[in-house]
């Protein structure tokens, strides 16, 4: 599959320098959309449903009209200059980036669900979106511009499957669209209004002036950090030979390192922004505790398993897959992993700080951070020639060059936060001390599994049905030995068990897998002498909770109450 496509590494890393040309001028007309419809949506979902409408209904028309504004300046810039300079084999794609930033709202109904909270449905729809829409996209899309390439030869194969790749990708987000809007039109029924209604221009300038200033408040330091990215960006491009390639090896690598994340996805900014905006702070500081926990549930037992199990991957690799340049990306994922470890720490006090309305701390945070990471990047690459030793030096500083200065304003970040917004209790038993006693267990029962079962399964069977096997075992077998272990240690308390079981019976195609895991946290749970021990306190945020629930369900009959009168009105004249 691999040789099928993605026979030239270069082809994924075209399209990832022409969107690298064109990221600062796509988020500067993405400003006044920045990070704001969940946030919105959160505060007046409680407050009146009716305005929440119209902020949607400014999203949308934002992205609509700057979407053909982007996509007109991208083809003048192709065709006056790109075409004439030594990028003219990358004009097609170009194009092809210009005209994707249109119709610029895919993304939108999706972020309504996360506002609304609606988050099984948010899964839902991203489940379809990466593992469903995306296969039939990415393979029928990429042989066609395979093909296409093979028998045009101006065109050629590799340029044709990043052509292909890129169509894959907008395909991909065009029919999520229409998906995320079905499931929406079943949540705002409840509202009073459908999706037809988000595309009218009901909003008025005082919604557009607050979502513009709103979008430049956050926006400041994350526009400052295109810019730094863009100036580092040409680094590479200009002084870095076969920057194209290790990008590819930096993605490869990065996608791997990606599953220290599962679980880390939560979007924050709504429950917290509804929380805290509805002056429930404890209900908000608990949200945190209880993320700080699921942040490191599965990251810890995933890095373990895939230090022990890197060996089998690139024998796989190397055996099945016929691709022994991809081996190369492998040197990337040590420092693609620890990069994946701090992503989620500095983004969640990001998400922390916009919920509670502290955008302006942040934009001068974010600006630091920026600023720190240019001059990093320009320390190593023009300055000291770091990049000329090679292989050794570019897969360190390629992924986690500018990570010094994320650091340092996650620490700064988080210390705003404690001081100034919410103070933080962090659950050390249930973040740290489970987790890490657990994950030394999987260490030992994998280099046990990769001692005697891998090596005979090899012999019995051959190095695909052993790594098929090997898969399942990782996906049950360790997850089960896990899941045993962080209930025994003491991973759970009664409310946090009972959350879990919750989230397990709401979890979609995966419901089957996760009870049967679920019945070896409850075994674990039920003999542990810990259970209980390392408590997330949680009786004030109950009741908090409950009376955001009794709030939105007042307004929720008030709505209902108004449009019935309003259809009253109707038929009576």
């Amino acid at each position: 599959m691999m040789n099928l496509l993605y026979p030239y590494p270069e082809s994924e890393g075209y399209r990832n320098i022409v969107s690298q040309l064109f990221v600062l001028l796509f988020s500067i007309f993405g400003i006044g959309t920045a990070y704001g419809l969940q946030r919105f949506i959160a505060e007046w979902r409680i407050k009146d449903p009716r305005k929440m409408l119209q902020y949607i209904q400014f999203f949308i028309w934002y992205n609509l009209l700057t979407g053909i504004a982007v996509n007109t300046i991208v083809s003048i810039l192709v065709f006056t200059w790109a075409t004439k300079s030594s990028m003219a084999y990358l004009s097609w794609l170009m194009l092809l980036a210009g005209a994707t930033r249109w119709p610029g709202m895919t993304d939108t109904f999706n972020a309504a669900l996360q506002g609304l909270q609606r988050f099984n449905k948010a899964q839902i729809l991203s489940f379809l979106a990466n593992y469903v829409i995306r296969v039939f996209t990415t393979a029928g899309l990429f042989l066609l511009g395979r093909w296409w390439g093979s028998i045009t030869p101006q065109i050629g194969e590799l340029l044709g499957l990043s052509i292909g790749s890129t169509l894959a990708a907008y395909s991909n987000d065009l029919i999520a669209m229409f998906v995320g809007a079905h499931y929406f039109r079943q949540v705002s029924k409840e509202f009073g209004f459908g999706v037809f209604d988000c595309f009218k221009p009901g909003f008025n300038f005082a919604i557009a002036k607050q979502c513009i200033i709103f979008g430049i408040q956050v926006s400041i330091g994350p526009l400052i950090g295109t810019g730094v990215g863009f100036v580092i960006n040409l680094y590479w491009i200009l002084l870095v030979p076969q920057y194209g390639l290790w990008s590819q090896f930096t993605g490869i690598a990065g996608g791997i390192a990606n599953v220290v994340q599962w679980g880390t996805g939560l979007t924050l900014v709504p429950a917290i922004a509804e929380a805290f905006l509805n002056d429930k702070k404890e209900l908000a500081q608990y949200y945190i505790a209880q993320s700080w926990r699921w942040n490191f549930f599965l990251a810890f037992p995933l890095v373990t398993m895939l230090g022990v199990y890197l060996p089998i991957i690139v024998e796989v690799l190397l055996t099945v897959a016929n691709l022994p340049i991809y081996v190369l990306a492998m040197s990337f994922l040590l420092p693609s992993i620890i990069a994946k470890f701090i992503d989620p720490v500095s983004s969640f006090a990001d998400q922390i700080i916009v919920a509670s309305n502290n955008q302006k701390f942040l934009s001068f945070a974010r600006t630091g951070e920026e600023f720190g990471k240019l001059v990093l990047l320009t320390l190593f690459i023009p300055v000291l020639h770091l990049t000329n030793y090679g292989l050794p030096a570019i897969m360190w500083i390629l992924p986690l060059g500018t990570y010094p200065a994320t650091v340092v304003k996650a620490s700064v970040s988080w210390w705003y936060i404690n001081r100034k917004i919410v103070p933080i209790k962090f659950p050390w038993g249930q973040a740290l001390i489970a987790p890490l006693l657990s994950s030394g267990v999987v260490l030992g029962a994998s280099y046990l599994y990769l001692g005697t079962a891998w090596p005979a399964l090899v012999s019995a069977w051959g190095i695909l049905i052993a790594a098929l096997v090997t898969v399942l075992w990782m996906l049950i077998g360790t997850f089960s030995i896990y899941m045993f272990f962080y209930g025994l240690f003491g991973g759970f308390d009664k409310a946090g068990l009972q959350v879990f079981m919750e989230a397990v019976n709401i979890s979609g195609p995966s419901k089957n897998l996760m009870k049967f895991l679920a019945f070896f946290v409850k075994l674990g749970t039920r003999i542990s002498p810990l259970f209980g021990k390392f408590v997330i306190k949680e009786d004030i945020a109950h009741r908090q909770a409950l009376e955001l629930m009794y709030e939105r369900e007042q307004i929720d009959k008030k709505v209902k109450k108004e449009k019935e009168e309003e259809k009253e009105e109707n038929r009576t004249k």
